[in-house]
Parts: structure tokens; C-alpha cells; sequence
């Protein structure tokens, strides 16, 4: 068995097992003492900040549709979806975009977006000026 605690000798089935045996007992501050032995408290979150959408067009079209690091034009993703609607046979799309069923210009051609500096380093997530269109 593994050990997932700060205390690795604390094994959770075992603890589980102590904690519903109590409970079915009707010791409920026993059962509650074994579960506090196990608890775990998610980190907080920050709240992810994203560019508004016309923020996005508006990147996109500053950098001309091409990849600020290559130079290759890019195509968006909707515009690609809009033509496999339209020829679903010759230009096939696959929502996992998994690669037997998608055309390999959604991988290859697809515009997103790069954030210059890194939002981890304290870049701002949505400067426009720390976006660039990338491929």
C-alpha cells in the first residue's frame, strides 16, 4: 500500500477503515479524529485572468495572421472548423483533433496565442503587449 500523508507511516485504507468502522458504530468524534489524519487542503487558486475575445481579433490581426517567431501565416481554428462543416470529407476535424481523423493543417496552422513574457515570471495575461499570435 502507499502512503499519500505528511505522515508516510499513515495509511489511508487503514484510516478509511477506522473512520467508517467508527461511524457505523456511531462514534462520529472517532471517525472524524481518523479523517483529520488524512485531510487535504487544496492550495487557493489564483483567478486565471484571459483576454476578451475582440482583444484576441485584435492581436491577430496586428501581427497580419503570421507567427511572430517564424514568420508562417496562421489560419483560425474556426475558419478551418467552418470549411470541415463545409467539405467534412476532404478537410475532416475531429474535436479531440486526434490525428487518424483531423487534417494536419489544424496542427500545423492553427493561430493561438503566446504570452511574451510568462504570466508565471509576472507577465500580464492580458497586455496586448505581451501577446503574440504563434502557431
Amino acid at each position: 500500500m502507499i502512503a499519500l500523508c505528511a505522515h508516510p507511516t499513515i495509511l489511508i485504507p487503514d484510516v478509511l477503515a477506522r473512520a467508517v468502522r467508527a461511524r457505523i458504530d456511531g462514534d462520529n468524534a472517532a471517525a472524524l479524529a481518523e479523517i483529520v489524519k488524512i485531510r487535504f487542503v487544496p492550495l487557493e487558486r489564483k483567478v486565471e485572468r484571459w483576454p476578451a475575445m475582440s482583444l484576441i481579433a485584435q492581436v491577430y490581426a496586428r501581427d497580419r495572421y503570421q507567427c511572430r517567431y517564424c514568420g508562417e501565416r496562421v489560419i483560425l481554428t474556426a475558419v478551418m472548423r467552418l470549411v470541415s462543416r463545409l467539405y467534412p470529407d476532404l478537410f475532416p476535424y475531429h474535436r479531440n483533433w486526434k490525428a487518424d481523423s483531423t487534417h494536419p493543417a489544424f496542427v500545423s496552422r492553427s493561430a493561438t496565442l503566446d504570452h511574451i513574457r510568462p504570466v508565471a515570471d509576472g507577465g500580464d495575461p492580458i497586455a496586448a503587449d505581451n501577446l503574440a499570435t504563434a502557431q
